[in-house]
């Protein structure tokens, strides 16, 4: 009799391995740009405009030059270029009957500094004045740039009468300040014609 013969055994099969699930992707997310308030649009500056009033006229200032040396050796004493002037520009307010009185200039740094002065009615008078000056007094400020650098000097609402450096026995002379421009060229005028011809104010 045949014997019965087994099946054949069953090849083990390894374990089924279930597939993995996709591995989720990031979610990119749009930056957020933070608020902002625009400022209001600034319009632009007007540059300010400055109007300044200044006359000038050239003068020979030799004569003058010459009467301050005869007068240092006269008076044993030195008289400079400064009295002389000063006394000039005292005489020509007078003359065009101009409601200012002279006042003595000087430069502090870029600071204009006025000071008072007593009249006088001589030169002589005027130099000792101009020595005891010592009070701030509004006015027309007298200013000698004789042996300076500059020309012309202008301080803005301040009425300024200035000889500028000596050049070739010449200078300017300005004035600066809110007048009349027929009053100011008669100023001028008279300043000038004083210096040019120092004995009229002794």
């Amino acid at each position: 009799l045949a014997k019965p013969v087994a099946p054949p055994a069953a090849e083990s099969q390894p374990p089924a391995i279930a597939p993995m699930p996709p591995a989720a992707q990031p979610t990119l997310q749009p930056a957020v740009e933070p608020e902002t308030t625009p400022l209001p649009a600034t319009a632009p500056s007007t540059p300010q405009i400055l109007h300044v009033q200044a006359w000038q006229r050239l003068v020979d200032i030799g004569p003058v030059q010459d009467a301050a040396k005869t007068l240092s050796e006269a008076w044993r004493m030195e008289v400079g270029l400064y009295p002389l002037l000063y006394r000039a520009v005292d005489k020509a307010l007078a003359d065009t009957q101009t409601p200012l009185r002279p006042t003595k200039g000087g430069l502090e740094g870029d600071r204009l500094v006025s000071l008072r002065v007593a009249p006088a009615q001589s030169l002589r008078g005027a130099l000792d004045s101009l020595r005891m000056a010592s009070d701030p007094a509004e006015g027309l400020v007298v200013l000698s740039l004789v042996d300076s650098a500059f020309d012309q000097v202008i301080f803005p609402g301040v009425p300024t009468l200035t000889l500028g450096r000596a050049s070739g026995g010449h200078a300017l002379l300005s004035l600066s300040g809110q007048m009349e421009a027929d009053l100011a060229g008669k100023i001028l005028e008279r300043i000038a014609y004083y210096l040019e011809r120092p004995i009229l104010l002794v």
